[in-house]
């Protein structure tokens, strides 16, 4: 008995240092984001705005209205205009993580500049196989100006984005509840236009799929901009990005669309 009880003993020692990686691996990955986010402020202030080695090579950006940018050279271009026109961060806020899986995570936050002007972004990080190393991946940015308006406003249009999808019928869901110049993002391929996000949808049209939309965080950035993280139950339960304008008859549309 003495030697079993011995054993059990040194068994249970040898688990215990293994415990925490187990019962805290997302708080781990989430401290490698905010390891990360704090080289990419630090990058941002000590180049000059240059911080194009915290992208992937063929990242993909979304500046408010303008058109998308690709690679992290184009990227850097954007912060590099930036810093000259607003100096350096001065704080980066995350309102909001979530974990995609072990190599991808989804984060909506803001910064402030020394002239006190605040950016509303939504990045995902991805972790890099061969390095260990995250580095952004997609990333949409807009000067952050609400105007008082409630995140509320998008509660509709969300609910239309599930009817339509409900109707079994894509295009008609990506006709009625994106801007005819969307943008979809998914594993690297950047679509464009109706008749692509529609095919890419196209499971939709399967009499069994389902999906429902259930935000996580949803900020509205300018009058006629916002952004919104959330996560799909039903048929597909990843997360998912929306980037939502508002169009000049005073309906908000997806402009950008992103899953994994």
């Amino acid at each position: 008995m003495k030697k079993i009880l011995f054993l059990v003993f040194i068994s249970s020692f040898l688990l215990i240092p293994f415990l925490p990686q187990i019962a805290t691996g997302n708080e781990l990955i989430f401290t490698q984001i905010d390891e990360a986010d704090k080289l990419w402020v630090q990058a941002f202030n000590e180049n000059k705005g240059d911080v194009h080695s915290l992208y992937l090579d063929a990242a993909v950006f979304f500046a408010e209205k303008d058109d998308v940018r690709r690679g992290n050279k184009e990227i850097a271009g954007y912060y590099m205009k930036l810093y000259q026109d607003m100096g350096e961060i001065t704080e980066l806020v995350t309102e909001g993580r979530f974990l995609e899986n072990v190599n991808l995570v989804y984060e909506m936050g803001y910064f402030k500049t020394v002239n006190n002007r605040e950016y509303q972004f939504i990045a995902t990080w991805k972790k890099q196989s061969a390095s260990g190393s995250w580095f952004r991946e997609l990333e949409t940015v807009g000067v952050k100006n609400p105007g008082g308006i409630d995140e509320k406003v998008i509660d509709q249009p969300r609910d239309n984005w599930v009817k339509y999808c409900a109707a079994k019928n894509a295009y008609k869901l990506v006709k009625n509840v994106y801007t005819p110049d969307a943008y979809y993002y998914n594993r690297g391929r950047l679509l464009q236009g109706l008749d692509a996000i529609a095919k890419e949808y196209s499971c939709m049209n399967m009499p069994s799929y389902n999906l429902y939309l259930h935000p996580k965080v949803t900020r509205v950035v300018q009058p006629d901009l916002a952004y919104e993280i959330g996560q799909c139950s039903g048929s597909y339960r990843g997360h998912y990005i929306l980037k939502w304008v508002k169009e000049a008859n005073g309906e908000w549309k997806v402009a950008m669309d992103s899953n994994y």
